[in-house]
């Protein structure tokens, strides 16, 4: 199985993949609609699935049925009630979409 975390952001998410090991499968930045969320999930979807995290915001849940039609199982997190990432020192998207997608495979 594979592992996603997206940040999302207003025009831009960016999205970070890991395998059942934690490692760094892909990750990058496509533009904030359900077809590029679509595409992510279908490139990523192997025999075993793909589990999704993404974070809330306006379009979080417009993307989240995108994903979960496209065959994702899919959690919608609230990052600030997230202790990892809302606490965390050191915080930018692509790290919060690492965490997410570790969080997500645990």
């Amino acid at each position: 199985m594979q592992y996603i975390g997206i940040d999302v952001g207003k025009s831009e998410s960016l999205f970070y993949v890991m395998d059942d090991l934690g490692k760094k499968v892909a990750g990058g930045h496509d533009d904030t609609n359900e077809a590029e969320c679509t595409k992510l999930v279908q490139n990523h979807q192997g025999e075993e699935g793909v589990a999704v995290a993404l974070e809330t915001g306006n379009v979080s849940f417009m993307l989240a049925r995108a994903m979960k039609t496209a065959g994702a199982n899919v959690f919608v997190v609230d990052t600030y009630q997230n202790a990892l990432i809302a606490q965390s020192t050191k915080k930018t998207d692509r790290l919060d979409a690492k965490q997410l997608a570790n969080q997500r495979r645990h």
